[in-house]
């Protein structure tokens, strides 16, 4: 289970996209299929 968490946040680059990957559990090229994330603030 450790390892599987580790691995997740190795994923993290700093985008809300792989922010919304880690805690969603989808791939970021289904968040990108489904319409992406908007980092406009």
């Amino acid at each position: 289970m450790r390892q599987a968490r580790l691995d997740k946040l190795r994923k993290l680059d700093g985008s809300a996209a792989s922010s919304v990957s880690l805690l969603t559990d989808l791939p970021a090229e289904d968040i990108e299929r489904l319409g992406g994330i908007s980092e406009d603030t």
